[in-house]
């Protein structure tokens, strides 16, 4: 199931196959967080933790969606300070809940940031 899932994702989203492992990540987190009813309503990780965790992070951005992240040492005011790349998951521990993955431009690297904002804001989240 989980690697039917992975498989839809990058045809759906058209990230690179190299990306399987991130996307296995994503696809994996998103049963943990919502509701599974063979498991009487309940959210996995509440019934393994006792509080039932919060969804937002999920509900802004989808896998390989290409976003703005913000740069802290750009030269101003000739660079915008901004750089692009697309979203891969949420960085389940660092900082706060809406820290995000973003590999790095190489592709060598996963980098966690909060300061994100959609390339295309017109575009549906999937």
């Amino acid at each position: 199931m989980l690697k039917m899932t992975t498989n839809t994702v990058l045809d759906h989203t058209g990230a690179p196959a190299f990306t399987w492992l991130l996307c296995l990540m994503y696809v994996c987190f998103i049963p943990d967080h919502t509701i599974c009813l063979g498991n009487n309503n309940h959210v996995p990780l509440e019934v393994a933790t006792g509080s039932t965790p919060d969804i937002s992070p999920l509900l802004n951005y989808y896998f390989w969606q290409k976003v703005y992240y913000k740069v802290d040492d750009s030269d101003f005011p000739s660079k915008s300070g901004e750089l692009t790349e697309c979203w891969v998951g949420i960085a389940k521990h660092v900082r706060h809940a809406m820290t995000y993955e973003i590999p790095t431009d190489d592709m060598c690297k996963v980098i966690s940031w909060w300061n994100i904002h959609p390339f295309d804001p017109k575009a549906p989240n999937l």
